[in-house]
């Protein structure tokens, strides 16, 4: 059994499989514009009253309370492009521990590939400094110890031997290994964090009540204004 692990895949059943899986690649969405990310900050109930309060004072004169207003409106705005801005970052920082190339066994022989083209199946070389390229199994370990602190959040190296899950991302501490591929891409747990950090976050509980209060004030705000705009105009007039 061991020696039809270390024979590996032929290089037809990796095309194949390949075909099956896709590559071994992090999921990535595409990123929204900077412009987008600024339209979305100010799509905001409590934004709307803001800006109303704001136009109210500068129609009658009190340009200090317009200004402090102003103020308020841009630092919330760019706060949250800023927060927005941080998947992007974090993706680009997850995608430095992914490995670039590695040597895999096909054929029999040992080959060194370029990470994205491995596939479930794979047999993969693992020696110090290596970053674990995918998701997978030891097919055999020889002091063999991996820092995993990008998965775990451990610092200290974890002793792994034969049959012990690895994980993409990675890096061996010290030893020798051969893997087993058996997850890629987003399916790996590296996929699913970078999954996790380009989501949306959701709106928190106050979150939610503040947006629906905004909501009910500026409906009230605008009654005001439309009030002080009639009565000011039949005073004007009379």
């Amino acid at each position: 059994m061991m020696d039809q692990k270390l024979h590996g895949l032929s290089t037809q059943e990796a095309k194949d499989k390949q075909l099956q899986y896709g590559k071994n690649i992090l999921p990535e969405q595409p990123p929204p514009g900077n412009l987008s990310l600024l339209i979305q900050q100010i799509k905001n109930p409590l934004i709307y009253v803001l800006l109303l309060a704001g136009l109210i004072t500068l129609i009658i004169g009190h340009y200090p309370d317009t200004f402090i207003i102003a103020l308020a409106v841009m630092v919330n705005t760019l706060l949250g492009f800023i927060q927005e801005r941080k998947a992007t970052n974090a993706l680009h920082a997850l995608k430095h521990y992914v490995a670039n190339t590695v040597t895999v066994i096909r054929d029999g022989k040992r080959q060194t590939l370029n990470a994205v083209l491995l596939v479930p199946g794979d047999v993969v070389v693992l020696s110090q400094g290596v970053k674990v390229p995918a998701d997978g199994k030891l097919v055999s370990a020889n002091r063999f110890y991996l820092d995993e602190s990008i998965v775990t959040g451990e610092s200290a190296s974890v002793k792994k031997d034969q049959g012990d899950p690895v994980f993409m991302g990675t890096t061996v501490a010290s030893g020798q290994a051969v893997m087993e591929v058996e997850s890629i891409g987003a399916k790996t747990k590296m996929g699913a964090i970078a999954l996790q950090v380009q989501k949306a976050e959701e709106d928190t509980p106050l979150q939610i009540q503040l947006k629906g209060f905004g909501k009910q004030l500026l409906i009230v705000i605008c009654i005001l204004v439309a009030v002080v705009f009639i009565v000011g105009t039949l005073y004007r007039f009379n």
